[in-house]
């Protein structure tokens, strides 16, 4: 209800004077398209500054640059720095919750509309009047004892859901709702990080799955040293920082094939001894682990990289038969940021991409163990234009199926080898490695299907 503020109040009218306009009446208000509405990231700030904002060319101004009504400067005062409780609410404040509530679950529930900021923004205006937290309210359970973005990514137009492109930086329409209530929900809840992850692996959606770990940086968390090593190399350090593209290949065998382009690869195994990649396939969320073994490593040298595949966040267990294929870093391939252009056909290497001939030849193999000269023989002279035979590196399970973490136990049920089970695996770990690119990224490639493994065929 819109209330004239130059008229007084009735005596006794339970309307607060703040409350935001009816849902009907927001969508009435605008006829801009949803293809004109765009959404900027917000910026990472350190946890003393204030929470990010988004920058947005909405209809609505951006939900951090309004300015205060004159009972919002009033109460500033006593809501500042304080989470909501119904306990100290006055009656109207109650209504404004309640209404803001309704009007989000309203926005939530009917198609996406190009309107939906202009309703939040009035829904933050009224709960700043009140002196209540938009973002905590939106960070509460109310809709069927999830959150309302939880809702919005699960109904998400379905052509948006499947989109194949998966490049960072493009925008895509159905993400603008998903966008705008994540940036409204800072400071972020574990709650509201864990909802989200399980809604993108119900939807089995990566493609969104990435562009949030892109733009929001609690979904991608960086370690203090990988956040010093990337953040002098032009590297945007707000979210996840390498690229995955996950292809699933049609066919009852649950086969994928995921895509990584890892940056300054051999610089963070060396520094953070670590390099950690999650992904969305076939319905569950995956994570790659690079290690390196620590000096009591059961079965394994001590020093030697290692690569860790499992499931996470209450994912399915499943048997897996899989291979890690690595190629020649000067070999012509498809790109991240080009990926194939026929759906359903994965990238298809010149060499055998999954199993090593016995017959092909080696020579350099014994230099690997001799200190490397300025031109280390891992590095295929100028010269040549035989590319160096690619890594495979078999990935599979045993008796046990896959399964991740079940409390209250806390080790989940992964598969760990070592990257030197692969007749050129060592050499990932040496200076002008021929499978690492002149700007220090390794491009792999996870060959996947959900099976128990019983030939050496992987994706047939």
């Amino acid at each position: 209800m819109i209330i004239d503020k130059d008229k007084a109040p009735l005596p006794d009218d339970p309307t607060p004077t703040e409350a935001p306009p009816s849902y009907a009446y927001a969508l009435r208000g605008s006829s801009t398209s949803l293809a004109t509405t765009s959404y900027s990231a917000p910026k990472f700030t350190p946890p003393t500054q204030s929470p990010p904002r988004a920058s947005t060319s909405f209809l609505a101004p951006p939900l951090g640059s309004r300015k205060p009504s004159k009972s919002s400067s009033k109460s500033k005062g006593k809501a500042s720095g304080r989470w909501f409780s119904f306990g100290g609410l006055s009656k109207n404040a109650k209504q404004v919750h309640a209404t803001v509530q309704g009007l989000v679950r309203e926005l939530v529930k009917q198609s996406p509309s190009s309107e939906f900021a202009s309703v939040l923004a009035s829904c933050a205006e009224a709960c700043d009047a009140q002196g209540l937290g938009f973002s905590s309210i939106l960070q509460d359970p109310f809709i069927e004892g999830h959150l309302p973005v939880y809702w919005a990514i699960l109904k998400r137009p379905a052509e948006t859901a499947k989109a194949a492109t998966q490049v960072p930086g493009v925008e895509f329409e159905g993400d603008a709702l998903v966008m705008a209530l994540l940036a409204a929900s800072s400071p972020m809840s574990a709650q509201t990080i864990a909802e989200v992850r399980l809604a993108c692996v119900l939807n089995s959606d990566h493609g969104l799955f990435q562009r949030i770990r892109r733009r929001f940086r609690p979904f991608a968390p960086l370690s203090g040293t990988d956040e010093m090593l990337l953040s002098d190399r032009g590297v945007e350090v707000a979210g996840a920082c390498d690229l995955v593209t996950v292809e699933e290949i049609r066919g009852d065998v649950g086969a994928f094939v995921a895509s990584f382009d890892i940056i300054l690869f051999q610089l963070r195994m060396r520094v953070s001894k670590t390099v950690k990649i999650e992904f969305i396939a076939r319905g569950r969320l995956w994570y790659i682990l690079f290690t390196t073994a620590p000096p009591n490593a059961t079965g394994h040298r001590a020093g030697s990289w290692l690569v860790t595949l499992g499931l996470t966040d209450n994912s399915s267990p499943t048997h897996l038969d899989s291979r890690l294929l690595i190629e020649d870093a000067g070999e012509s391939r498809s790109s991240l940021e080009n990926p194939p252009s026929t759906p359903g056909v994965p990238h298809t290497p010149a060499t055998p991409s999954l199993s090593l001939t016995p017959r092909i030849s080696m020579p350099s193999i014994p230099l690997l163990s001799v200190p490397p000269p300025p031109q280390h023989p891992s590095r295929r002279s100028s010269h040549s234009k035989k590319p160096r035979p690619t890594i495979s590196l078999r990935i599979k399970t045993g008796s046990k199926m896959l399964a991740p973490p079940v409390p209250p136990s806390s080790s989940p049920s992964e598969i760990t080898v070592s990257l030197e089970e692969s007749l050129l695996g060592a050499s990932l770990q040496y200076e002008n490695s021929s499978y690492i690119d002149s700007e220090g990224t390794l491009k792999a490639r996870l060959e996947a299907r959900l099976a128990k493994p019983d030939s050496d065929c992987i994706i047939c």
